[in-house]
């Protein structure tokens, strides 16, 4: 089980294209080695271009098996297709 420590909140930036928009948040999951390593993996499968901006994994405890993985994700998005998928 991961649990995830922030809410998503998604702040917006223009681009030097102005047909696309970005999409920035930053969060952090708590969980073991294999649902961190498999929550990476389902990033990496989202359709569209999804940039992982930042990647910090660190140990919660001295001999305890949870991580914290602090990310920094952006998402892009064509002018007037955001909740239509990304590019």
């Amino acid at each position: 089980q991961l649990i995830v420590e922030d809410s998503l909140v998604f702040s917006s930036e223009k681009t030097k294209m102005p047909s696309l928009v970005k999409y920035h948040t930053q969060f952090s999951v708590n969980g073991d080695y294999g649902k961190i390593k498999g929550f990476i993996s389902d990033l990496q499968n989202v359709p569209g271009l999804l940039f992982l901006e930042s990647v910090k994994i660190v140990r919660i405890a001295d001999n305890e098996p949870l991580l914290k993985l602090s990310l920094g994700i952006s998402l892009f998005f064509r002018t007037g297709s955001v909740g239509q998928g990304a590019v």
